[in-house]
């Protein structure tokens, strides 16, 4: 994904954080428009509050690269779709991502960009080698939260795969 395309999650964060990234509209044309940089990257994002642990918003590509519809992804989903043997890797990067959300919280403030990589199962019942990229970061409009806006790539051999 390019530099120009980094500036959509920009805008997004932009139009979505005053209301707390809530009832997200899937025929916004900015949002057709980043789904459709989404299907030509092979990629999707999900947007969750992980201080009251839900998914927000999840993008369409969710159900090629881990088989699961956008609007049913749980993050018991991601746990599921782990290859076993990275499964206690899986769990202590999550446990860093809410260590840092709750010292943002204690701190009011802060942001902080991690990047991971694990096999995912997809629609296929094929593990493949996903790049996580996760933008953590606290808010406090319209309440008092830490977003996570997490953004997953198909990778086969260090290059991105084409669905």
């Amino acid at each position: 994904m390019n530099n120009q395309n980094y500036g959509l999650f920009h805008k997004l964060i932009d139009d979505y954080l005053p209301v707390g990234f809530q009832n997200i509209n899937r025929a916004d044309p900015f949002i057709i428009e980043l789904e459709e940089v989404m299907k030509n990257n092979n990629q999707f994002f999900i947007i969750s509050d992980l201080l009251h642990i839900k998914i927000l918003f999840t993008s369409n590509l969710s159900a090629k690269i881990i088989d699961v519809k956008p609007e049913e992804v749980t993050f018991y989903h991601f746990l599921d779709r782990t290859y076993p043997e990275q499964l206690e890797r899986h769990n202590l990067q999550k446990a860093k991502m809410f260590r840092l959300g709750n010292d943002f919280f204690i701190a009011g403030k802060g942001s902080m960009l991690l990047s991971t990589s694990f096999k995912l199962r997809n629609h296929e019942d094929i593990y493949r080698n996903c790049f996580m990229q996760c933008y953590i970061f606290f808010r406090e409009v319209p309440l008092i939260a830490f977003e996570f806006i997490n953004l997953v790539a198909n990778f086969k051999n260090g290059k991105q795969l084409n669905l």
